[in-house]
């Protein structure tokens, strides 16, 4: 029986670093039936890039960018929509 799929949404703004050890962390877990998806708030640094550059072998990961800064609840809607899982 397969495990079913795991969305994982993740709201960032500003913290490239952090979110990076946290991604690298949950593709080291063991459960495997995931998906992630990372909500960059409008970041004003270089976390979308980053991020994208970093990741992008990763089909696991999917990398929204909010146009403006929807905060915390509204990043985390954002993600909702777009979870499978």
């Amino acid at each position: 029986m397969k495990s079913p799929l795991v969305s994982i949404v993740i709201p960032t703004h500003n913290r490239q670093e952090m979110v990076s050890a946290l991604l690298e962390s949950i593709l080291n877990s063991t459960y495997k039936n995931i998906e992630i998806i990372v909500v960059d708030d409008a970041s004003n640094d270089n976390t979308n890039s980053y991020l994208h550059e970093k990741f992008k072998r990763y089909k696991k990961i999917q990398i929204i960018r909010n146009k403006k800064n929807l905060y915390t609840a509204g990043s985390r809607n954002v993600g909702f929509r777009h979870a499978k899982g």
